[in-house]
């Protein structure tokens, strides 16, 4: 298959397989035989699937358990075959996985290296999965629904890594690593490269041996050895940053971070560059570029310590007759050995000046009580853009009002005190409606300044009251309704109710009842 899930072939490979799983960098494919002692045949991919080898006394080393599950893994040279077998051959005993190393000159199995528990509970199986992710076993199980991911306790020497000849003279996709026997002719040579890769590994020492094993007669001659010693260091490390709200990681955005961009005015937007190496190695900043020079960067050249970090200004300004939509890609060059480039997306959207006019400029009135005046406001767009506005009032002062402007009720009656902080108690009064203290709901009339109040007992009764009139009840007002009445509000002369009535429903009522 793809790993789209089109099946690309069937093999016939002349057994019947139970088990696969292949030696990537070598290009091999390992089947095990459903059949007899459950074999393990080796085909070559890359050769038309000619088989190579077959591995048929690995059984011993697992106790001659049953396993219908195994797994090569090239980055375990001391033991590359994993086979799963039940923990015990018991059933519900849970799994263990066995290290297996294999002699890949003539395919025997030399030894079991060590076996781990991977379910040491549970309806364990010969044929549950088991899988590696380049530095740890997975493992799954018949009876769990989970999966888990174990130390295989070995060390991948990704770090390390032996290839045949010189591969600063080869494509990388023909290199090939160091594997098995080989054969010198006399007064005769063969090269080969050791690969020092520090790419996936932490800062820190690093220490191997390299051994030459031959059939040298000379005593010591037969195991040279080579040391092998990496000193790790943190490189220069860049990152980027800014505000979320403007963007961040995706996109530096100007008109996030402002209500209006203008033509003609610069606006400002802030980056960190840091440099997150713990060590000892300086991020060199050697340039930084915008594509369009509407966008222009200071600085634009500096060195950072490790752990260091540097603002960077970025300033948009648009020609005073260049209103539009703009965007550009920022670019931050540098010595980080695998983000020397670092690309940010802007973008800007300018406009005309605002130019917005309002009629009148302000407005002043004397009204007796009860009277009422109507202003007409303009607001004039005089620019040639769109423009877009939100409109609020804002209360300077007020007579007889709380002291905090919340513009809630009158104070001048009896009932309250003149006046209240947040929390104090106000009133408080026996409702007239029922009389019940079951669950009611509180509808404020704005209209009438009234507060009706629904009863979700019996006797369901909807009613106002009224607070200038001592909270007494609102004659010819109300009804007695459904069961189960709980909150509503009141919008256009119309009540809105939350009842239960054997299903949750929102009725809407007028103010009679209907």
């Amino acid at each position: 298959y793809d790993t789209e899930g089109n099946r690309l072939d069937n093999l016939d490979i002349g057994i019947q397989p139970t088990a696969c799983t292949v030696s990537a960098e070598n290009g091999w494919l390992f089947a095990m035989n459903a059949a007899g002692n459950r074999d393990i045949h080796v085909f070559d991919i890359n050769n038309d699937f000619q088989q190579i080898g077959i591995i048929d006394n690995y059984r011993g080393m697992i106790n001659n358990y049953w396993s219908r599950s195994l797994l090569w893994v090239d980055q375990h040279p001391g033991g590359q075959l994993w086979l799963n077998t039940q923990r015990g051959a018991q059933n519900n005993n849970g799994n263990t996985a066995w290290q297996i190393s294999v002699d890949t000159g003539d395919w025997s199995a030399v030894e079991q290296v060590q076996s781990i528990d991977t379910w040491t509970e549970g309806s364990g199986y010969e044929w549950d999965g088991l899988g590696h992710d380049g530095h740890n076993l997975w493992s799954t199980q018949y009876g769990s629904a989970d999966t888990r991911v174990i130390d295989d306790g070995v060390a991948e020497y990704y770090w390390l890594i032996l290839w045949e000849g010189d591969i600063g003279e080869q494509n990388p996709e023909d290199w090939v690593m160091v594997r098995g026997q080989y054969e010198i002719e006399p007064d005769d040579q063969m090269l080969m490269t050791a690969r020092l890769d520090a790419s996936t590994i932490e800062r820190g020492d690093y220490q191997a041996i390299i051994h030459y094993l031959s059939n040298d007669p000379d005593e010591g001659e037969d195991d040279l050895e080579l040391p092998v010693l990496l000193h790790v260091t943190d490189a220069q490390d860049i990152e980027v940053a800014w505000e979320a709200e403007y963007g961040y990681p995706d996109l530096l955005d100007w008109n996030l971070a402002y209500d209006n961009v203008l033509v003609a005015q610069p606006y400002e937007m802030t980056i960190t560059v840091e440099n997150a190496s713990m060590d000892v190695s300086d991020l060199v900043v050697s340039d930084i570029v915008s594509d369009d020079e509407d966008f222009s960067v200071d600085p634009t050249e500096f060195t950072l310590e490790p752990g260091a970090s540097q603002e960077v200004i970025i300033t948009f300004e648009a020609d005073a007759d260049a209103a539009g939509e703009y965007d550009a890609l920022l670019t931050i060059y540098s010595d980080d050995p695998d983000e020397d480039e670092w690309p940010i997306p802007l973008h800007a959207a300018a406009v005309y000046d605002l130019q917005i006019a309002p009629a009148p400029e302000s407005i002043a009135s004397e009204l007796m009580t009860g009277e009422t005046d109507e202003i007409t406001l303009n607001l004039s767009n005089e620019s040639g853009d769109l423009r877009r506005f939100r409109i609020d009032r804002e209360i300077l002062s007020e007579p007889e009002r709380d002291d905090q402007q919340r513009a809630l009720r009158r104070i001048d009656r009896s009932r309250g005190p003149g006046r209240d902080a947040a929390g104090d108690l106000v009133d408080a009064f026996d409702e007239p409606v029922g009389g019940i203290n079951r669950y009611k709901g509180l509808i404020w009339d704005a209209d009438n300044e009234w507060m009706w109040i629904s009863h979700y007992s019996s006797p369901y009764q909807c009613w106002p009251v009224d607070p200038d009139n001592d909270y007494q009840r609102v004659d010819g007002q109300g009804w007695n309704g459904f069961a189960g009445q709980m909150s509503g509000v009141m919008a256009d002369n119309e009540l809105y109710i939350v009842t239960f009535s054997g299903g949750w429903y929102v009725y809407r009522y007028s103010r009679q009842g209907q």
